[in-house]
């Protein structure tokens, strides 16, 4: 009778970790997908190098504005203002986190295949110019890496 108890009250405790096991599956199953995380206007960060910084004396005001899946890039010195549009996709469940961009001209469009993160309201894209997606964004320029950084800009 003893052993009987005992294997009823394993096979209970058994059924309770299943049914904990499937229950938290079906919590995370049903979870709403996270929204794209870079959506927001951003601008260059001034204390990271960068070409898009220009001078020192005179540094461009660089805007990012991303939407669900297009972005425009507005680079303002004394030369007056330049805009550059395209779109994205991205994959922020991969580690690192992936982001191909296309970038519009007048007669064609151009592919580049980054990477990013966001730490600190603070997102960094990385990219080669040789067309291969760099593995992290620990490299240099001289190592072929060019890496860009943005801050979010604040909602008034």
């Amino acid at each position: 009778m003893l052993r009987l108890c005992e294997s009823f009250l394993r096979a209970a405790l058994w059924c309770n970790v299943v049914v904990g096991i499937a229950q938290a599956t079906n919590a995370v199953a049903a979870e709403p997908p996270k929204a794209n995380e870079l959506v927001g206007t951003w601008t260059l960060d001034l204390t990271k190098e960068s070409e898009l910084k220009g001078s020192q004396d005179v540094p461009n005001q660089v805007t990012l504005v991303l939407e669900a899946d297009t972005w425009k890039l507005t680079i303002v010195n004394e030369g007056g203002a330049q805009e550059v549009v395209g779109g994205y996709t991205l994959d922020a469940q991969q580690t690192p986190k992936l982001l191909d961009v296309t970038l519009r001209g007048d007669a064609e469009s151009m592919e580049f295949f980054g990477i990013y993160e966001i730490n600190r309201g603070k997102l960094t894209i990385g990219w080669r110019p040789d067309g291969a997606r760099p593995a992290d964004l620990t490299g240099t320029v001289a190592d072929g890496l060019i890496k860009v950084t943005f801050v979010r800009m604040k909602m008034e």
